[in-house]
């Protein structure tokens, strides 16, 4: 799993990728880039413009937006890429 900066986030998001810091409580959460405006989803159907804290700005924990999956899809076998305590899967496409 590739945690990035917002600037890296910035970029995939202007090439139409999803993004979400990975320590969000709210899981279903992510930005995107619409029309030079940064957008936040918080539910299902529910956008709205977004400005980023100074923390956010700083973080290196974004990735990109994938959804939730079920317990039963999680890789437990060690192979180094495990997920995470809270089940986020997130990374860098680029990776």
């Amino acid at each position: 799993m590739t945690h990035m900066s917002f600037g890296r986030a910035l970029e995939l998001m202007r090439t139409g990728h999803r993004v979400a810091r990975y320590s969000w409580s709210n899981h279903s959460a992510y930005l995107s880039y619409q029309d030079g405006v940064l957008m936040i989803s918080m539910s299902v159907g529910g956008l709205q413009a977004w400005n980023p804290t100074q923390a956010d700005l700083l973080a290196e924990d974004w990735g990109s937006y994938l959804e939730r999956p079920s317990p039963m899809d999680l890789d437990y076998s060690g192979d180094g890429d495990r997920l995470q305590s809270d089940n986020r899967p997130l990374r860098d496409p680029a990776a």
